[in-house]
């Protein structure tokens, strides 16, 4: 129906691991998830397990789809591996997601930049993704996956002034960094930022949380899990 096709152009939607949702909305089952993404949809949530056509991929970049990929989520769902280099040759922006905390518990941006690089290579070799791919994703490719590009994604006069600073330094980085720092923070890098700045305020320092109300938060979400397991439970 038109109504359902017009919610759906709004919308997020998971794209072939999406097709039990898509019942809900009346459509043709028969059309791939995809070529409705391409018609109607302006972002999408991917896992893409199947390979699809070069000329749907290249519809999804005439259309403008954007795609958030969600490697750890997909690799834990056992959803497959998104085709990635293949969208970013058609010109699709792709951005970098961590998906929820029921298909991804650390929530990470780094981890699922890692992820990112070695399920690239891994599905389409090893020249296929690189470093800088990846911080392409995890920065300008999100941002312009948004709508936000100049804004987010990037230090530039005007933009929102968010920065992550990761500390290279320390017995786990060999001399990698020397010739390659993204290289280095990708393959051997830190868990956690040392600081973070959001709109130009600083949020973490040294790797501390500038939050006094941070320990009550964490006693209220660690009350509010045991609830939901205990009920889970019954």
């Amino acid at each position: 129906p038109a109504d359902n096709l017009l919610w759906l152009g709004k919308s997020f939607i998971d794209m072939w691991d999406g097709i039990p949702e898509l019942r809900g909305f009346g459509l043709s089952y028969e059309a791939l998830p995809a070529e409705i993404c391409a018609a109607y949809v302006a972002r999408v949530h991917s896992a893409m397990a199947r390979s699809p056509a070069p000329e749907l991929v290249a519809r999804l970049a005439a259309r403008g789809v954007a795609v958030a990929h969600c490697p750890s989520s997909n690799a834990m769902l056992g959803s497959g591996i998104a085709p990635v280099r293949d969208l970013l040759s058609a010109g699709v922006r792709v951005g970098l997601g961590v998906d929820g905390s029921s298909s991804n518990d650390a929530g990470s941006l780094w981890l699922e930049a890692r992820q990112a690089l070695m399920v690239g290579k891994l599905r389409d070799g090893p020249a296929a993704m690189q470093s800088r791919d990846v911080l392409e994703m995890a920065t300008r490719g999100g941002a312009a996956c948004l709508g936000r590009p100049g804004e987010l994604g990037e230090l530039s006069p005007g933009s929102a002034g968010d920065l992550a600073i990761w500390d290279l330094n320390g017995l786990s980085w060999p001399a990698l960094d020397v010739a390659d720092p993204v290289e280095a923070w990708l393959r051997c890098g830190p868990v956690a930022a040392r600081h973070t700045v959001v709109a130009g305020r600083l949020v973490v320092e040294d790797g501390r949380v500038l939050r006094p109300e941070q320990d009550d938060i964490l006693l209220r979400h660690a009350a509010t899990a045991r609830r939901l397991f205990d009920r889970a439970q019954r």
